[in-house]
């Protein structure tokens, strides 16, 4: 796989759904998408959409296996930074994006651009980001979704630090590679829907 789409969720089989939707419809290369879910072991309420629902996209997306392509770990329910660590722990990719259920990819052949991006820098240590719609004031480059490379997370020896129960997340990764001058926007769109975006769920 060459990207691998890392996601924490609960109870929200709909929203996983248009997230694996959406990324494979704007992909060039849909077959090169990993998704991986974290979700508590008593969320019944996800259980139709990996036993079911998501065979439906088989037929609209030639090639797409999802027994191969799309993971789920259930486990107790434990801090957002340990969920996306657990996710990372079990990828194949080189590639890692910060997901969350609520991501919609908008822009065609985003998975190229990413790939094109990392691949222009020589070391691939980075974090690279798109427009998601979320404007920090104190910060126009602040990015809440984005992605790094495994020669990162090999580096530091995780995704993220384990210790953050919701946010701060996204700060670690922004703070991080602001100090050592790694931070790119990229020009891709990936809509978040979140009323601190100006969506509502």
């Amino acid at each position: 796989m060459n990207i691998s789409i890392l996601c924490p969720t609960r109870a929200r089989p709909s929203f996983c759904f248009d997230l694996v939707k959406t990324a494979l419809d704007k992909a060039q290369d849909p077959l090169g998408l990993e998704f991986i879910f974290y979700t508590d072991d008593d969320d019944d309420a996800s259980d139709n959409f990996f036993d079911n629902t998501l065979y439906f996209l088989e037929d609209e997306f030639v090639g797409f296996d999802p027994d191969k392509q799309v993971i789920r770990l259930e486990g107790p329910r434990i801090v957002l930074s340990e969920m996306w660590n657990k996710c990372w722990e079990q990828s194949t990719s080189d590639i890692f994006f910060h997901a969350g259920d609520d991501i919609r990819f908008r822009t065609d052949h985003w998975d190229k651009i990413v790939i094109d991006s990392f691949n222009s820098i020589p070391d691939k240590i980075a974090f690279i980001f798109g427009d998601d719609g979320y404007e920090d004031r104190r910060d126009p480059n602040f990015g809440t979704h984005g992605f790094i490379h495994r020669n990162w997370t090999d580096t530091v020896g995780y995704f993220v630090p384990p210790y953050f129960s919701s946010d701060y997340n996204d700060t670690w990764l922004n703070d991080v590679s602001h100090e050592i001058k790694r931070r790119y926007k990229i020009p891709i769109y990936t809509e978040h829907l979140h009323p601190a975006a100006g969506n509502i769920i």
